[in-house]
This record gives C-alpha cells, sequence and structure tokens, in this order.
C-alpha cells in the first residue's frame, strides 16, 4: 500500500491536567491539508486524545491506540465545515 504521507510535528506542554501546544505539518508524498502546515493543539491527560485547530476554522481529532513512550500509534479525523473532511492513521516517534 503507497498511502500518502506528511510529516506532523507537536509541541506539547502540560499545565495542570490540561494539554497545550503547537502542531506543524511539512510534505513528504503529499501536501499538508488544504496547504496549512500550522495548527493549535489542547487536550487533558485524561484523554486518550487531542485536538489540533487549523488556521482555517478546521479541526482534527488524533486519537490513540497505543502509547508507549516515546512511540504511540493511533488514529485521526479531521473536519470542515462539520464535516469529515480527512481520516486515517498515525504514528508516535519520540
Amino acid at each position: 500500500m503507497n498511502a500518502a504521507k506528511v510529516q506532523v510535528t507537536f509541541d506539547i506542554k502540560r499545565e495542570g491536567d490540561q494539554l497545550k501546544g503547537t502542531y506543524r505539518c511539512a510534505p513528504l508524498n503529499a501536501v499538508c491539508r488544504d496547504n496549512l502546515d500550522r495548527g493549535r493543539l489542547s487536550g487533558t491527560i485524561r484523554a486518550r486524545g487531542f485536538t489540533v485547530a487549523m488556521e482555517n476554522t478546521g479541526w482534527c481529532t488524533f486519537m490513540l491506540d497505543k502509547l508507549d513512550p516515546p512511540v504511540g500509534n493511533g488514529e485521526y479525523t479531521c473536519y470542515m465545515n462539520g464535516m469529515i473532511a480527512d481520516e486515517g492513521t498515525f504514528d508516535l516517534r519520540g
């Protein structure tokens, strides 16, 4: 399978039970969704995932299936205008 890929970077900081940070995207064999390369990340330490708000008012949810720091994997879904715009899987490497 030759899936489209981009490389994303998360800079996550913990503030109490809140997660906050930034999202960056760099093209590999596919362009970043809507050519957006930045977003704001938020979540909580109790959740299995986090949300990224994009500059175009869209957002993506990243849900972890497995986390064994510094690696993990899961699924993501991106929304635009209340509808699913993109979905797939992701791997974390720290």
